[in-house]
């Protein structure tokens, strides 16, 4: 898995309504991307950013400016449903729709309680059957289970996240781990690549983060 932002190539982009991304590759996916799903909350940027061409604005539409409707209104796909947040709306329709590889872009920042439950929605993504990854200005979100080989930049900062205590193993980090559970979610986080990969191999959900910048 070649974790730099150029070599991915999803068939979806959902914007949230988190951190709206300064990163000109990241905005780029947006302005790019022929399946810009947008959450109602994040709307609003429509109105300040004009390179944005939704394919469809999705959530419960109670967020969603008067102006954006007069405007977009034939794009929003209203879905009521209180038990799951906006984001997860918008990953439906993409699964509706056979859109299952998926970048998730402004799900972090500004609400930091919103930052937590968006990262480990990730893992019931994945159980979906969707190949997604959550991507801000500062680094990615990748839920994976199985031997999976990340390619990355040596010194490249990464966080492991285990969703369970289960046991799991690394190769190609500074501080390896050899078939090691974790009681708690930060105590395999703040690690970093030696080489230009790294292993992971699990049995159970990990959660891996990678940084963009490399540690000088």
């Amino acid at each position: 898995m070649d974790t730099s932002l150029s070599a991915l190539s999803p068939s979806a982009i959902i914007l949230a309504q988190g951190e709206y991304p300064e990163s000109p590759a990241v905005r780029q996916f947006l302005y790019d991307s022929p399946n810009l799903i947008i959450c109602d909350g994040a709307s609003k940027h429509l109105l300040t950013d004009t390179a944005l061409d939704p394919k469809l604005i999705v959530g419960d539409g109670d967020s969603i400016p008067a102006e954006i409707m007069r405007k977009y209104g034939e794009l929003f796909v209203q879905i009521a449903d209180q038990e799951t947040n906006d984001l997860t709306k918008a990953v439906i329709c993409c699964k509706e729709r056979g859109w299952s590889e998926v970048m998730i872009v402004g799900a972090t920042g500004l609400r930091e309680d919103h930052t937590i439950a968006n990262i480990f929605l990730l893992e019931e993504y994945r159980r979906m059957g969707m190949n997604v990854c959550m991507v801000s200005d500062y680094g990615s979100f990748f839920p994976v289970v199985g031997n999976i080989t990340f390619r990355v930049r040596p010194k490249q900062q990464i966080s492991l996240f285990p969703i369970t205590e289960k046991p799991f193993s690394t190769k190609g980090l500074l501080y390896e781990i050899e078939e090691q559970g974790f009681s708690a979610l930060w105590q395999a986080s703040l690690n970093e690549s030696v080489g230009e990969e790294f292993v992971i191999r699990s049995s159970h959900p990990v959660i891996v983060y990678v940084a963009n910048e490399v540690k000088d």
